[in-house]
């Protein structure tokens, strides 16, 4: 499955979701008390972990993992999604992609067999860019839709192909730029640049 048949499915997950949603699982409105993309409100990282962190556990279809702490000590996270069945076999699935990353390791024969017999891995990696923020955002929504659909395009769509999302590349620079917002909102320099330097 191409990357982008994977992106058009997910999308299209998103549009077409409400019908086939998991009433278990927590929209994100419900979470964060707005929906994503609603002007003048912005969802803080640790706001945003927290609402991974509960998908994680009210969903079979998502596993959290730490990638390792940012500059400023904080955390950034991956969500690994996909069928359940894949989740309880991500070790395989990791070891698999490990021994086809040295092809020199591998006959031709064998390399086809392994690809062949495992899915397509995807990582989405949002906002690296401090004031790039929408992605960050969008990423609560894209995590609803992939673990709440009960769409069978997107089930099929999880069944061959494991989804890393990385809801923040730059967490500091997030923390920075909604806080400098919060403290900018309703001023005359809302919606300006940080008076200071940063990453």
């Amino acid at each position: 499955m191409t990357t982008l048949r994977v992106a058009a499915l997910a999308t299209s997950a998103l549009l077409a979701l409400s019908p086939y949603a998991r009433a278990d699982i927590t929209r994100p409105e419900a979470h964060f008390g707005f929906r994503m993309g609603t002007d003048g409100l912005l969802a803080g990282s640790e706001a945003i972990e927290r609402y991974f962190e509960r998908v994680a556990e009210e969903s079979d279809r998502v596993k959290i993992v730490d990638l390792g702490a940012t500059t400023e000590g904080h955390r950034t996270i991956a969500a690994i999604i996909s069928a359940p069945q894949n989740i309880r076999r991500l070790e395989e699935i990791r070891a698999a992609n490990q021994r086809l990353g040295d092809p020199r390791t591998l006959s031709a024969a064998e390399a086809t067999r392994l690809a062949a017999s495992q899915p397509t891995v995807v990582a989405i990696g949002a906002s690296i860019h401090a004031s790039e923020i929408g992605a960050t955002q969008a990423a609560n929504e894209l995590l609803y839709a992939l673990t709440s659909s009960e769409d069978p395009s997107v089930l099929a769509v999880l069944k061959n192909v494991v989804v890393i999302l990385i809801p923040s590349l730059n967490p500091d620079g997030h923390r920075l730029v909604v806080d400098w917002y919060q403290r900018t909102k309703g001023t005359s320099f809302e919606g300006g640049p940080m008076p200071w330097l940063y990453h």
